[in-house]
């Protein structure tokens, strides 16, 4: 072993994080969907972590707020104070073999892993050696 640099984010978030998925009622994973939704522990930036607190409530109608739509095809109308984060998702020809690190099947980036430029409500208000404090825009 040989020393090297860790470099690690840590995020304090508090109050309710929203996610809202987008589906037909007579789509059969409708049903499945709050059990899938639990099963989450990142969103967004590869070694991210998070922890539902509650489970996810169904409802076909799209709760009040403003989201962010993190897998437009196109341009999306975004704040210009805002910071541009790179979040990683997956393509429509990933497998499970490929996203297996212990598999000889290799991930393609752009076409397995797509890189996703978005623009979150947010701008650093203050940043050291140490940390960087980010505040929410009001929008």
């Amino acid at each position: 072993m040989q020393p090297t640099i860790a470099y690690r984010e840590y995020v304090n978030y508090k109050g309710v994080l929203k996610l809202a998925c987008s589906c037909t009622e007579e789509h059969s994973q409708a049903e499945v969907l709050a059990d899938l939704l639990t099963q989450i522990n990142y969103l967004g930036k590869r070694g991210g972590f998070l922890q539902i607190m509650a489970p996810p409530q169904m409802s076909y109608e799209q709760p009040a707020g403003q989201f962010i739509h993190l897998t437009a095809e196109g341009l999306q109308l975004f704040g210009m104070e805002g910071t541009l984060q790179m979040l990683d998702d997956c393509g429509p020809s990933l497998t499970f073999a490929k996203a297996n690190i212990y598999h000889d099947a290799k991930m393609v980036l752009h076409k397995d892993r797509v890189l996703r430029h978005i623009v979150v409500p947010y701008r650093q208000t203050r940043s050291s050696r140490s940390y960087s404090w980010y505040q929410r825009l009001l929008v």
